[in-house]
């Protein structure tokens, strides 16, 4: 069961997660873990791997906020 002011955190963490996705795609580099950028040219694969994380979290933590009891 999640309160209203816990539901607020989830959807704005959970769109700030959606928020690096997309510029990572935008701007073909992602911020990982520690602070440092993998770039699409150096590292494609760690590179998506990232964004698809990224959407992933994003997306689960929206569905959880708005359809958790």
């Amino acid at each position: 069961m999640c309160s209203l002011p816990l539901r607020i955190l989830i959807v704005l963490a959970s769109s700030a997660l959606l928020w690096f996705g997309y510029d990572g795609l935008k701007d073909g580099q992602v911020r990982v873990k520690g602070g440092g950028l993998v770039k699409k040219e150096d590292s494609p694969i760690n590179y998506w791997i990232s964004v698809a994380i990224y959407f992933i979290a994003g997306c689960g933590g929206l569905l959880y906020a708005f359809f958790s009891n």
